[in-house]
């Protein structure tokens, strides 16, 4: 072993006792309440922290507007705060963020930022701060005249500020250069970090966010490091909680990536955790515990590279990674899983304890996508269907890969809690596309009680569902080149006959591990229950054990599906087959659990608690259920219903989870946690990576295998040399391979992919976050034979462009049924859904995947069973709705463009009754749920068929990101709108 000590690694015990160890409310988002930072000292004091810094980005007299004084009623609410601070015993410090539009060399700016903080300082605060973190680095023509340089300005007007305040105990200073990666070129190479350290006054502290502006790990190298360059041991400003750069991730897992023989190289570390105040009980419980773990501690300058235990020695965090310079002699002196097990029983009792909400609203859960605009659809105009995803798929690939945010746009005032104020509609929020309200006056829409939604149309003979062979589409498939024709029995099951006419799938009575997701509020959480919780929403770099472990399982289930698929065939199902349904069970069945703690977690009495954690917990559940359903999907496909393409699609995409190079990539915190956007529930739905420079390396790489394939092409027709060309084009042809996977090691955005098939249709993950915090979603499960009655029964009572239509077929209650969704149920039943509640089916989602293949079906197997049930009429003029209807069995008319079924072979129908809808997402989240299925099984686009005139239905499927398909054969009394997948 080999102990190496410096003299600069010396501090004394004075110094120990100075630790900084707090929070910095210094986020981007809606800053916290008065009456949040008031439990906030309240919690620090319990906790032993000492220090908070009142930096909200966007207040709006923080930074925006920081030469603003404050008025009469702002300074009593900053006055009181100050006072409760003190009566914590923390230290209050105050910071401006002058740094967006200050021009330095300006004497009246330095007597606005010095008039501002002296009346602060009038409020009783005792301990500032300077800011000048992401902001621009160009000075005005005015400053480069007095300043040589940038760090020049930052340090002149610190100082003077610093002595004008009269040198106060604690003042704080965060340069522009505030992490290594910031640093130009390097922390020790950077003349402004160099400025910052041999000019600022000694005893300004200053603060460092680490190697990255969210680091994974701070180690004693990296901060001996930066400690020479600024002649001070620095202020850890820590963003290993921090959320602001992601909707939808919250971060609950212990403090960790940190010895704690860190803590004598240090002033100090203030935690900038998740904007939701209440979600961060963790962070600050175990950061407490970390910085009482060693601050009587030497400082140990020391390498065990030579050392044989060596390599035995980690930091406890899942053993993801090795810590390669901070090895504490005493590993036991803070442990973030016995520290997180101790923060979760003090947590436990916060659930319990009755606090109303706050006044913030509830903001709705975005996926990753949020950082596209939304485009009003355009119509289609022809079979091409190559650009229609093009601008989603460009906003896509322009994520954002920078923490430096934009101007703020919607200063708030954090100090006057005052609800009233705040606009209903804020234009901060990406709005919700779609919900199942349809506000088309004088017509039955979702928001009525007494109407119902039909995304289908009127009852008319002619309706979509019995599609005909007769439509002339260059791409139409054979089902089989003979089939030969049965003879009907009257006795057998319509449905039944049918599927064995065309060899189509016969389903169960009911699914085995597809028992509905139920609400239990009953009994109080329990720890376990808590830490099932915090594993979903774990660490920027780190997903929980839990959450691994579904991940897994996920993926296993779905690369196995087809084969077990094909087992299914076999004269005696093999071992895979009964492996899989067990592990499906056991997955399915952790979802119930999870679904269970989440319902339980929502009639907790604290509703400050739950208000702010509510709609990440909503969002998972979410998910969940878009889980359970394809999982359910999966357990019911025969073979032949997966083809090649579905095959590769259930196996996953290099650049998710799936893939190891991924895994490692992702855990290794090489790269800022905004380039995996979108949490635990991204992993499953959306794994956003984003290689800018990926399609130019990608092309370059093509054309120097082409080029170099022409050229042994060339050599091998002047030599004859065939073998030894085959042998060099392939070892070429593998170095390119090679190539592209050593590429995929270093992500930032590409492309969308996902665990889930939904890669073009991301629109139906944006869904608003319910306004009461209430777990009421429906579930979309694949349809049993069991609910073909209540299929039948929808059908009827929405018949009439949403409107009940019974009385129109009498004495033939099934008539309209059998025209509309009878054909979908009996030949393409593995593509149908049903949409229940705790009160029954009260919606359905069919769909047939390819439709020339289903048109045929329906001339040889529906059409001949529904010509038996239902006799000809005897007139051909002046025939009733019925009559028309039947009528239409007998002489079957083609309705489909031969266009569209080269654009957008896959049709599809949804119909709900709005009396039974509590849960507003549902049309999405079906429609979600089908594309999930018609993507697996190769179809690329969807449609369906709707008559003129039929405005709801037309508005309805609208925000579902339909949009009208413009075809020039098409039926003058009809309508096809349609969307790419």
């Amino acid at each position: 072993m080999i102990i190496k000590g410096t003299q600069e690694a010396e501090v004394n015990a004075e110094d120990r006792t100075k630790f900084m160890c707090g929070v910095v409310e210094g986020f981007y988002g809606r800053p916290w309440t008065s009456e949040q930072r008031r439990r906030l000292f309240q919690r620090m004091n319990k906790m032993g922290m000492d220090t908070y810094l009142y930096a909200p980005k966007d207040d709006c007299k923080h930074r925006m507007y920081w030469r603003d004084l404050y008025t009469v009623e702002e300074a009593e609410h900053l006055t009181s705060l100050i006072t409760a601070a003190s009566e914590e015993n923390i230290t209050f410090v105050y910071a401006l963020s002058p740094g967006l539009d200050m021009t330095y060399s300006s004497g009246k700016e330095i007597t606005c930022l010095k008039r501002k903080l002296e009346q602060v300082s009038s409020f009783g605060c005792r301990a500032f701060a300077l800011l000048f973190d992401d902001i621009e680095v160009d000075m005005s023509e005015s400053d480069k005249e007095i300043f040589q340089s940038f760090a020049q300005a930052h340090v002149s007007v610190t100082n003077e500020v610093y002595q004008h305040l009269s040198q106060p105990e604690k003042f704080l200073f965060c340069p522009t250069e505030y992490c290594a990666t910031r640093a130009v070129p390097s922390v020790t190479q950077s003349e402004y970090l160099a400025t910052i350290g041999s000019r600022l006054l000694n005893g300004i502290d200053v603060m460092w966010t680490g190697p990255k502006v969210v680091s994974k790990r701070i180690t004693i190298k990296s901060i001996e490091e930066i400690s020479r360059v600024l002649q001070r041991p620095p202020v850890i400003w820590d963003n290993i909680h921090a959320n602001d750069y992601d909707q939808r991730r919250l971060f609950l897992g212990p403090y960790d990536g940190r010895s704690s023989e860190l803590i004598p190289y240090i002033r100090g570390v203030l935690t900038n955790p998740n904007c939701e105040f209440e979600a961060n009980f963790i962070a600050m419980h175990t950061l407490a515990q970390w910085s009482k773990s060693n601050l009587g501690g030497m400082k140990k300058d020391f390498i065990l590279s030579e050392s044989p235990v060596s390599d035995d020695i980690k930091l406890e965090t899942e053993g993801e990674y090795r810590v390669d310079e901070d090895v504490p002699f005493n590993c036991s002196s803070y442990q973030p899983k016995v520290a997180l097990s101790d923060a979760i029983k003090d947590w436990l009792e916060v659930f319990y304890h009755e606090c109303g909400p706050t006044t913030q609203k509830l903001v709705p859960m975005l996926p990753v996508s949020v950082l596209m605009d939304i485009k009003k659809p355009v119509a289609y105009n022809g079979p091409n269907i190559n650009n229609l995803n093009a601008p989603l798929q460009n906003d896509l690939n322009n994520v954002a890969d920078s923490y430096m945010q934009s101007t703020t746009r919607n200063p708030v005032n954090s100090l006057l809690d005052s609800s009233s104020s705040e606009s209903d509609d804020d234009p901060g929020i990406i709005p919700e596309p779609m919900d199942c309200a349809v506000s088309t006056s004088g017509a039955s829409t979702c928001s009525t009680t007494d109407s119902s939604v039909s995304a289908g149309s009127k009852c008319r003979p002619d309706d979509s569902a019995s599609v005909s062979s007769e439509c002339h589409c260059p791409s139409t498939p054979k089902t089989a080149d003979v089939i030969e024709t049965m003879q009907v029995d009257s006795e057998t099951n319509v449905f039944e006959r049918c599927a064995e006419i065309t060899n189509s799938s016969t389903l169960p009575s009911h699914i085995p591990f597809c028992s509905h997701l139920k609400a239990c509020s009953e009994g109080h959480l329990s720890e376990s229950e808590i830490q099932d919780i915090i594993e979903m929403f774990y660490m920027p770099f780190e997903h929980g054990t839990g959450g691994i472990s579904l991940l897994n399982e996920f993926h296993w289930l779905k690369i196995w599906a087809r084969d077990m698929c094909e087992s299914k065939n076999m004269e005696h199902l093999s071992p895979l087959h009964d492996e899989w349904h067990r592990r499906a069970d056991t997955f399915c069945q952790r979802l119930e659990d999870l679904y269970r703690v989440f319902c339980k977690f929502c009639h907790i009495p604290n509703k400050a608690l739950l208000y702010d954690m509510f709609p990440y917990i909503w969002d998972m559940a979410v998910v969940i259920n878009q889980l359970h359903t394809f999982v359910a999907w999966l357990g019911m496909l025969t073979l032949g219903k997966v083809p090649p393409y579905g095959s590769a699609i259930l196996h996953g995409s290099p650049y998710s989870w799936s893939n190891v190079i991924f895994r490692e990539h992702f855990s290794r915190g090489d790269q800022e946690p905004w380039v995996f956007r979108g949490g635990l529930q991204a992993e499953f739905q959306v794994c956003i990576l984003a290689v800018k420079c990926w399609d130019l390396i990608e092309n370059r790489c093509s054309m120097i295998v082409s080029a170099y394939c022409l050229f042994i092409l060339l050599v091998m027709a002047m030599t004859g040399t065939v073998p030894f060309v085959m042998t060099r084009c392939a070892s070429v042809l593998a170095i390119y391979h090679l190539h592209l996977n050593v590429i995929i090691t270093d992500p930032r955005p590409k492309t969308a992919v996902r665990m889930l098939p939904l890669e073009g249709a991301v629109d139906l993950l944006l869904m608003a976050c319910p306004a009461s915090p209430e777990l009421k979603l429906s579930k979309v499960r694949p349809y049993t034979s069991e609910d073909r009655d209540a299929i039948y029964e929808i059908c009827r009572k929405t018949c009439d462009d949403g409107i009940d239509g019974t009385e129109i077929f009498p004495g033939q209650p099934d008539l309209i049924s059998d025209k509309l969704v009878g054909a979908f149920l009996a030949l393409s039943p593995e593509y149908c859904f049903v949409i229940e509640d705790d009160t029954g089916v009260y919606g359905y989602v069919l769909a047939a995947v390819n439709v020339p293949d289903f048109a045929i079906k329906v001339d040889m197997a529906w059409l001949p069973a529904m010509r038996e049930k239902y006799p000809k009429p005897d007139k051909n003029d002046n025939l009733t709705p019925a009559e028309e209807i039947v009528a239409s069995f007998y002489n079957p008319t083609s309705t489909l463009p031969s266009g569209l079924c080269v654009s957008h072979p896959a049709v599809i129908r949804m119909d709900l009754l709005p009396s039974h809808i509590r849960d507003t997402t549902i049309a999405k989240r079906a429609m979600a749920s089908v594309i999930a299925t018609l993507k697996v099984s190769g179809a690329h686009g969807i449609h369906t068929e709707i008559h003129i005139g039929d405005q709801n239905t037309v508005d309805f499927y609208t925000r579902l990101g339909f949009i009208e398909i413009q075809l020039p054969d098409n039926p003058e009394d009809l309508m096809f709108m349609g969307r790419m997948i």
